[in-house]
């Protein structure tokens, strides 16, 4: 029988080539937590990639400017396939708002520091999972559960006797 890791749930990928910095960190930083990931080129690649994700959580690393391609496209593909993107980027000036919109609602987020991916890293390889921003079965980081009352609680904020 084959060991199982507590990083079997989580499946990464890479887009950049390993002339970049943040895209060495990234696959080394993958590496040291045991993470499975795999270095694409270009998202033109990654896209067949993403349809074989088969893992409960998936992780797209990369540099804004490198998946922000067709207005965002490459995040609502990214997402129907069950991956998490999340872009580097040095400054927040070059980002267009359409973009950036699609990027969160497809769950995805972005970070300014390469040190920043370690947390996010961390944070999907916990057991609870907590993050904000990892979208429910429903497709939305909103979760209707957490706002269930009783009708005896409605009462009660209501003042109802």
């Amino acid at each position: 029988m084959e060991k199982q890791s507590p990083c079997d749930h989580l499946r990464a990928t890479v887009i950049g080539s390993l002339t970049d910095s943040f895209v060495r960190y990234s696959m080394d930083l993958l590496d040291r937590y045991e993470v499975e990931s795999v270095l694409c080129e270009d998202i033109y690649w990654a896209v067949g990639r993403l349809n074989k994700n088969s893992r409960t959580d998936a992780l797209v690393i990369g540099r804004y400017e490198h998946l922000n391609h067709q207005k965002g496209r490459f995040f609502e593909i990214a997402s129907k396939a069950g991956y998490i993107c999340c872009c580097f980027s040095d400054s927040h000036s070059d980002f267009e708002q359409e973009q950036v919109s699609v990027l969160k609602s497809a769950g995805g987020f972005i970070v300014n520091k390469a040190e920043d991916v370690e947390k996010v890293i961390l944070k999907l390889l916990a057991p609870d999972k907590s993050l904000s921003f990892v979208k429910k079965k429903n497709g939305s980081s909103f979760n209707k559960d957490d706002f269930l009352t009783t009708q005896a609680e409605l009462d009660a904020l209501l003042g109802n006797q």
